[in-house]
């Protein structure tokens, strides 16, 4: 199989790609880095740049799908520069994507896109797809760049991951907590109560391939069977290193102090169902939250 990734030097894209190519599969990395090379078998770099709209058809003719998951990294502080990036990065690319696919002659079979949990309005209760977006900057976004995927039209199927915390060591949410934990400074955020639904990078990785591989129409929480309380993340993460957990927890005032309006992403409530991607046969390797940092923690 021929695969397009964007995003594909990002966390989540590099073991997309690790994984493709160790299965046999050939993987097109559209990249703003001109003049970038490679020396792994099956894996070409082709340059495009979303804001001049500058993408050659003909190097990605031929390709059987397409994951896509550029933008701008969302953890960085949102500022009015960087919520303008953080968007407009993920419109342009999916906007180029799309309409590039929709040119060829023949379109790669299905596009895989990617959302995220902020879709959702706070809740304590469980979501599944259906359930109504809701309001501020991360559901905003989310709906806009779900919006873009949708125009894909009728040559390729469409399927959209709305991924939640995605938990590794080598970045993300995650690897910006560990130092403190290790030092023994971790600590719950809030009241501690507020539901989290997270994914194991691996699991995550294995899921693009798995909606690519069964041609999935639609749209799919990324997330674990098992969402947890921010208290029990934080004390689980904690026992998995080894540390100790006595700490108070961080007043929500206080994380909006240091963060504004980005603080919304550590204080409100995700508690999303993936019964609809384990309907169609896929199976997570970490379940539970402690499993997930006992092998990180290793």
């Amino acid at each position: 199989m021929k695969v397009i990734i964007t995003g594909g030097s990002g966390l989540v894209g590099t073991r997309i790609t690790q994984l493709l190519l160790e299965r046999g599969d050939e993987v097109i990395n559209l990249t703003t880095q001109k003049d970038l090379t490679s020396n792994m078998k099956g894996l070409t770099h082709v340059y495009w740049n979303p804001s001049k709209s500058i993408l050659d058809k003909l190097s990605i003719e031929g390709a059987d799908a397409a994951i896509n998951l550029a933008g701008y990294n969302v953890s960085n502080r949102w500022t009015s520069d960087n919520k303008k990036k953080i968007v407009e990065s993920r419109l342009e690319s999916t906007q180029l994507l799309v309409q590039t696919m929709r040119s060829l002659d023949v379109a790669p079979r299905i596009l895989v896109s990617t959302s995220a949990s902020g879709y959702y309005p706070s809740s304590q209760m469980q979501q599944e797809e259906n359930a109504t977006a809701g309001s501020g900057f991360l559901s905003e976004l989310s709906q806009k760049w779900e919006q873009s995927a949708e125009q894909i039209g009728s040559k390729s199927k469409l399927c959209i991951l709305r991924v939640s915390v995605v938990l590794s060591k080598k970045g993300g949410a995650l690897a910006k907590l560990l130092p403190l934990f290790k030092w023994g400074l971790g600590s719950a955020l809030g009241t501690g109560r507020q539901m989290m639904s997270w994914i194991h990078i691996d699991d995550l990785a294995k899921m693009y391939i798995h909606c690519i591989d069964q041609q999935l129409n639609g749209i799919y929480n990324a997330c674990s069977p098992a969402p947890v309380t921010n208290y029990t993340f934080s004390k689980s993460l904690a026992t998995a290193l080894k540390k100790p957990f006595f700490l108070p927890a961080v007043p929500a005032f206080v994380l909006k102090l240091v963060l504004g309006e980005m603080s919304s992403m550590l204080l409100e409530s995700q508690n999303l169902s993936s019964q609809k991607i384990v309907g169609t046969g896929f199976r997570f390797e970490y379940f539970n939250i402690d499993q997930a940092f006992s092998q990180i923690a290793n």
